[in-house]
């Protein structure tokens, strides 16, 4: 397991390349409500729950403040550019209350591929204070969630940018068979009041022995395609 922690501005933006000599064809793990456009919300409306997201868990049941699932667009033209769909997921790093939010694909982890997954992440509301991490981890189920993968970040201020965790089933063979999910957290319980927004979480594998390169390259900007393998963005 790789953790990567760093502040956005020290992260170079480079593109992300991989080679293969063998078989490389790339596949999307079916993830349930990715881009959070589930469940339905009027123009401008928020629902304050984690406990009741569409193909989500978390050991929150009622959330304060601004925590759930919202549809931006009647706000201002900055917050309409959803990656994908209409709506995302809002987190608070002021709720001390908040837990990890799950999903668990029905997918088997396959041996000998490269998992990559993406989310789509900003800083969109620093309220008060100074800014706060998130979280975001690729993890197998063996009774609850193992991370394979995991990056903390200061997500930037004023867009999206997407964050990327990446594992080889080669290296940790008590995974293959197993489920495989991806987790998205705040920094919670700090005094400082941080609005972060989610969205567009995706996981793809590549079969055979792919090198992603470079192997620190976590974060990158949101209109970068998703790579197709051999390819230079």
């Amino acid at each position: 397991m790789r953790n990567k922690t760093m502040s956005y501005g020290a992260v170079l933006l480079i593109a992300l390349m991989a080679t293969a000599p063998g078989a490389t064809a790339q596949t999307a793990v079916t993830v349930v409500n990715g881009g959070f456009e589930l469940p339905v919300m009027s123009d401008g409306d928020w629902k304050n729950t984690m406990a009741n997201i569409p193909g989500w868990t978390s050991a929150d049941a009622v959330m304060g403040g601004w925590d759930g699932v919202w549809n931006p667009s009647q706000y201002s033209s900055s917050y309409t550019n959803t990656p994908e769909g209409v709506q995302a997921l809002a987190t608070n790093a002021w709720d001390a209350a908040s837990e990890p939010l799950y999903n668990l694909t029905s997918h088997d982890i396959v041996a000998g591929a490269t998992y990559v997954a993406t989310v789509k992440c900003w800083l969109w509301d620093q309220y008060s204070g100074s800014a706060q991490d998130v979280e975001f981890a690729i993890y197998y189920d063996d009774g609850g969630p193992v991370i394979l993968d995991s990056i903390e970040i200061t997500p930037p201020e004023g867009d999206y940018a997407t964050l990327q965790v990446t594992f080889n089933s080669s290296d940790v063979p008590a995974a293959v068979g197993k489920k495989v999910g991806v987790m998205i957290a705040d920094q919670n319980g700090d005094p400082d009041d941080n609005y972060h927004s989610w969205d567009d979480v995706q996981i793809q594998y590549f079969a055979g022995d792919v090198v992603l390169g470079p192997q620190d390259t976590a974060i990158f900007p949101v209109n970068t395609p998703f790579p197709v393998v051999g390819q230079p963005l």
